[in-house]
């Protein structure tokens, strides 16, 4: 499709006209504990006078909707009244949702009726945010990419490089996260993931498919094991009960089409397929990343008290070289540096809900995959030598049981959950450092048997004001005897909080949480031996402390302040490049195949201010303020600043929604400057260096020494949506770096080439190269233009 053919389209469908309106929306109401229907339950949308009654099978219907958003309170006495928030109502189909009520313990002449807006369990009072679906997918310079969304939250960030969505969360770098989609254990979320890491280019699962999302930065959930910084909770959609939906999605980054609806009368189904656009918006980049995703699920109803999931999710990438562009010194360096990388992720599972009288239990199975090529010939040409051949296939599975049981006014969670790892890996490859070349060249097959169990129990007294919650997990492996004792990572937590008024409340949890290194780390081979095993490498270890309040407005609307302290200790610690790992893994290709001693120690500690405005009279936004210091000790046993000690951090996002279905937001971050270690150029200009390495070679013993100037950014996002009798539009326009702001990049060495583009020798040193530092130019106005169309 040529571009005026394709703005045709785009005119064409802006001039559409509305036709009548006539929504319907559609619900059930259910007892959160028994899932019992409930009834004669009062069902209102706010602000308004609207309203209806639950019958006998705890349903509703509300006709003749306007097209647009809507919020709906649930209310019944004896329970607590719930919101939910930016209900998209549609003509063209009738919408559905499932609220479960909590039943609340206070007694009836002291129950407020105001509901909170932001619910969270007694044993997580404090460090969770959420976001629904239309929260994520408006968010302006998004790109309805979950890691990118998310880095509007406090205590969140991530560098400035276009090219990149690693998360750091209060300190921690992009290692210490953990992924959970329905319940399943997601290891790989992002495209070109960083094998060992979390990082990648772009996030694997499109926002269309998202009813809900949270993050927590403390206070984790006792079911996620293996994390220090951050655990994501991504909630999918389900298939409409009704009928069959579709969807299709394109725009400047990505183009897609999704799929849902019902099979039978207990069965639904959620599926879609997406690629990437990368080519049409970097079409004057030296890289240019293409991938795929899909996605599918199936929920099967098989009595009133049991469900079954069934779940998948996949992506396939391939790093490609643009060798069209003009070929500046600076795009010859991205080419010399740039390695072919080729992965392959899944993730599959089942899992079996069933409630009982007084909770539920979850048996839950998951198969996780990530096959990894890395692959880089001399001078990228590959009649030549390869300079580095990677190649590794990773796979996990793992089984849980979780429990939630209510016993008279406590709360019980506990569970218990076996993995199987496997890594099989080939390496050779060269490695450059300031002391030398070194050869990788090793095979391996690790297989590891990971277990945990974990117990908790929470409740709230004095009428709900205050809750307290306690509990503990263990974990063990039989890697080593280093991690074979479930005692030696014994992990106990506790919460308290107390609401001073209706509106206010103070909370505090501290815990010990505990992270296995990478099975890039346990399973690297040196003299045919588990190096890293023979270093006696232990689980790292993280207490962790968070104080706050947060305040409820009566106009949809919260704010919170928390303050945070975490101490590091066992971090793995690079024996080469003697540096803590804790400074590496936003960068592509492979995290922690090197030798490794747990020598290295940590802490962060800082303040997050938040406030949250949910859709009040068309207008909603979020603000976040974090001040956060990260430092690790160095070879010396000093303490220096870690690579994510980004200092103050701003994010704000303002939108309202207007009239004849038009909305705009705007969204402007802010990051201090990045500390970075500068070159050691005597090392980078040598010639044997240089053409293995293709890039400077960093000073490790002026680690972090060096700040980037401040990187902020504008974005601003333009929606339209047109409602018909049969099928509904959205068309956009997002937006990146409005003003094209250029900065908070770190410096980076290229070689000075003469006139027939040819590197050039160094006439006092002829074993080095003459190197310059690049100009940095930015990355421009990024615009992602498109439309989604519903049926």
């Amino acid at each position: 499709m040529t571009k005026k053919s394709y703005l045709a389209i785009i005119m064409l469908l802006w001039s559409a006209l509305l036709v009548a309106q006539n929504g319907v929306l559609t619900g059930v109401v259910l007892d959160s504990k028994t899932r019992n229907p409930m009834p004669f339950v009062a069902i209102q949308i706010q602000n308004t006078n609207k309203g209806i009654v639950t019958d006998d099978n705890g349903q509703f219907l509300l006709s003749g909707l306007n097209p647009g958003y809507i919020n709906i309170e649930a209310s019944f006495l004896g329970y607590e009244k719930y919101l939910v928030y930016e209900i998209q109502i549609f003509n063209n189909k009738p919408v559905q949702i499932e609220i479960l009520l909590k039943e609340n313990s206070t007694e009836l002449d002291e129950v407020v009726i105001k509901p909170k807006l932001f619910e969270k369990p007694v044993e997580t009072p404090n460090s969770i945010k959420n976001m629904g679906v239309t929260e994520i997918k408006r968010v302006p310079g998004g790109g309805q990419d979950i890691s990118r969304i998310i880095q509007t939250l406090p205590g969140v960030t991530s560098s400035p490089a276009i090219n990149r969505n690693d998360i750091m969360v209060r300190g921690g770098g992009p290692t210490e996260n953990s992924f959970y989609v329905d319940d399943f254990e997601v290891n790989a979320i992002n495209h070109f993931s960083t094998q060992g890491a979390s990082g990648g280019i772009w996030g694997i699962i499109d926002a269309n498919h998202l009813s809900n999302f949270n993050l927590s930065t403390g206070a984790f959930p006792m079911y996620a094991d293996n994390t220090l910084s951050s655990v994501f909770n991504l909630e999918l959609k389900r298939g409409n009960t009704d009928k069959f939906e579709s969807q299709i999605n394109l725009g400047t980054i990505q183009r897609g089409v999704n799929f849902d609806g019902p099979i039978g009368e207990k069965t639904t189904f959620l599926a879609g397929i997406r690629q990437a656009n990368f080519d049409l918006l970097f079409t004057n980049s030296p890289i240019i990343p293409l991938f795929t995703d899909g996605i599918a699920k199936l929920n099967i109803r098989i009595t009133q008290k049991s469900e079954l999931e069934l779940f998948g999710i996949s992506a396939i990438d391939n790093l490609n070289y643009n060798t069209d562009i003009e070929l500046t010194d600076e795009n010859f360096a991205a080419l010399e540096r740039a390695r072919k990388i080729e992965q392959v992720t899944y993730t599959a599972g089942a899992k079996l809900t069933h409630y009982w009288k007084n909770g539920n239990s979850k048996f839950i199975y998951s198969h996780n995959n990530l096959k990894n090529s890395v692959i880089k010939y001399l001078d990228n040409d590959e009649t030549k030598e390869k300079i580095l051949n990677y190649n590794s296939y990773e796979t996990t599975e793992r089984l849980e049981i979780r429990n939630l049981f209510y016993l008279g006014n406590y709360k019980l969670t506990s569970g218990i959950n076996y993995k199987k790892a496997n890594y099989d890996v080939t390496n050779n490859s060269y490695q450059v450092g300031t002391e030398g070349i070194s050869i990788y060249d090793y095979n391996n097959k690790l297989s590891i048997d990971l277990y945990g169990l974990y117990v908790n129990i929470g409740n709230q007294f004095m009428n709900n004001k205050l809750g307290i919650s306690m509990g503990f997990r263990m974990d063990a492996n039989n890697f080593s005897k280093e991690f074979s004792n479930p005692l030696q990572q014994f992990s106990p937590r506790a919460s308290i909080s107390y609401e001073l008024t209706n509106n206010l409340s103070i909370n505090a949890s501290s815990g010990i949480y505990y992270q296995n290194p990478s099975l890039t780390s346990l399973g690297y081979i040196e003299n045919d031996m588990l190096i890293n095993k023979t270093n006696n490498i232990k689980p790292i270890k993280n207490f962790q402390i968070v104080l706050g309040s947060e305040y409820n407005t009566k106009f949809n609307s919260a704010i919170s302040v928390e303050g945070f302290y975490k101490n590091y200790q066992y971090y793995p610690f690079s024996v080469n490049d003697k540096i803590s790992l804790a400074n590496k893994g936003a960068g592509f290709g492979v995290f922690g195949d090197e030798e490794l001693v747990s020598t290295s120690e940590g802490r962060s500690y800082g303040v997050e201010l938040f406030y949250q405005q949910k859709l009040f009279k068309g207008y909603y936004g979020m603000f976040s303020f974090t001040w956060v210091k990260s430092e690790f000790k160095n070879s010396d046993e000093k303490y220096t600043s870690s690579s994510w000690d980004y200092g103050n951090i701003v994010s704000i996002i303002i939108g309202k929604r207007f009239r004849d279905n038009w909305e705009i937001g705007g969204k402007w971050m802010y990051y201090g400057g990045i500390p970075y270690t500068p070159f050691n150029e005597e090392a980078s200009a040598l010639i044997a260096n240089w053409i293995l390495k293709n890039r400077g070679i960093e000073d490790y013993t002026k680690l972090n020494q060096e700040r980037t100037n401040a990187y902020h950014q504008l974005d601003i996002r333009v929606d339209k949506k047109f409602f018909f009798k049969k099928w509904n539009l959205n068309l956009f326009l997002d937006l990146q770096n409005v003003y094209n702001y250029v900065g908070g990049i770190a410096p980076n060495l290229i070689l000075d080439r003469d006139d027939e583009n040819q590197p050039q020798v160094n006439p006092e040193k002829p074993d080095s190269y003459i190197i310059k530092y690049a100009e940095n130019e930015g990355f421009g106005i990024r615009p992602n233009l498109g439309f989604i169309v519903e049926f």
